[in-house]
């Protein structure tokens, strides 16, 4: 019974690193934005930690003051303010210029959009 819960947490660990849910596997109290770009630790395989970052703006775009996942959406263009909403965490905000120009505040969970691959974070929707 416990070597099929211990493969169980195994498995799960393995697809949050693999299919998003880089906070299991990188160190986000270490985690900060720099203009659009990502910067924080991450576990590679063998269990060391490497720094690794992420240009938001290959992940995300701007569509009429939303923040939405799109390939090499160029948001920062029109958006500002990029911030964490606290520290220690994958809530990313920012605010928008809509089509009228006025601005929307908007919080995204960068856990639900980036991948750990082996210390390498990047955009799930940026795979090869």
């Amino acid at each position: 019974m416990k070597l099929s819960s211990v493969l169980i947490a195994f498995s799960t660990l393995i697809t949050a690193i693999i299919c998003g849910g880089f906070g299991f596997s990188c160190d986000l109290r270490e985690a900060q934005i720099d203009d659009t770009t990502y910067h924080l630790p991450c576990k590679k395989r063998d269990g060391s930690q490497r720094l690794t970052s992420v240009d938001l703006d290959d992940c995300f775009a701007n569509a009429d003051g939303e923040l939405v996942p799109r390939r090499d959406g160029s948001f920062g263009r029109s958006c500002k303010e990029h911030r964490l909403e606290w520290q220690s965490s994958s809530e990313f905000v920012t605010d928008c210029r809509r089509d009228d120009g006025k601005w929307n505040s908007n919080t995204f969970d960068l856990n639900t959009i980036l991948t750990n691959i082996n210390g390498h974070i990047s955009c799930d929707n940026n795979r090869p």
